[in-house]
């Protein structure tokens, strides 16, 4: 029986060095992948922050009101609770109808406003010229 130990441990230690090699790369192989696996999930993260930072920035900018048009509308100024008291002088669109002295505002009231204020201009101009 003891010669059968012998011929087991000789057979054991053949074989060892292949068996430990084996262990050690398998061991390394995983390893590898969990680091891999780790790296994956933070790319993951960091490439959602970035999406979500992205989209945060651009519901922000869209927020704002757009200062490179000419024409503005009221309701970019004013909040929905703020527009049922404005109803009144607000259009379907937005834009005002009523001036600050509450006369509605049309291409001939604009046109008259404009021929009163150069009526009111001309009578100055003589009054200083009499004068």
């Amino acid at each position: 029986m003891s010669q059968q130990k012998v011929d087991a441990y000789k057979e054991t230690k053949v074989d060892r060095k292949a068996k430990l090699e084996k262990a050690k790369k398998k061991k390394n192989a995983q390893k590898t992948a969990a680091w891999i696996v780790f790296f994956a999930i933070i790319a993951m993260l960091l490439v959602a922050l970035v999406i979500t930072g992205i989209n945060i920035y651009t519901s922000y900018k869209n927020s704002q009101p757009d200062y490179t048009t000419e024409e503005y509308l009221l309701t970019e100024y004013v909040t929905e609770e703020e527009t049922t008291d404005i109803s009144d002088y607000v259009s379907g669109d937005g834009t005002v109808i009523i001036d600050d002295e509450g006369v509605e505002v049309t291409d001939e009231t604009e046109a008259s406003t404009e021929a009163e204020t150069e009526t009111e201009v001309a009578e100055t101009v003589a009054e200083t010229e009499a004068e």
